[in-house]
């Protein structure tokens, strides 16, 4: 959506729940403490080597581009 990028960050952040609400609280302190701006392109890429890392993704897509339906 065409949001402004700090309503993007906070509006992930919203969504987070349980272990990654908490994960992201300590994640966030680090970057703080290192003097990064968290803006939605750190957020995701932090998000996504934590929780999706780069293998796994690579993975799903071999199986996404093998998908069959059918005979096809």
């Amino acid at each position: 959506m065409a949001w402004p990028e700090e309503q993007k960050v906070a509006f992930g952040i919203y969504t987070l729940v349980e272990e990654v609400e908490y994960w992201w609280e300590n994640t966030h302190l680090c970057l703080d403490g290192e003097g990064q701006v968290v803006t939605w392109e750190t957020f995701i890429m932090v998000f996504l080597e934590k929780w999706f890392p780069k293998y796994v993704r690579n993975k799903k897509e071999m199986k996404f581009l093998e998908l069959k339906q059918g005979n096809m």
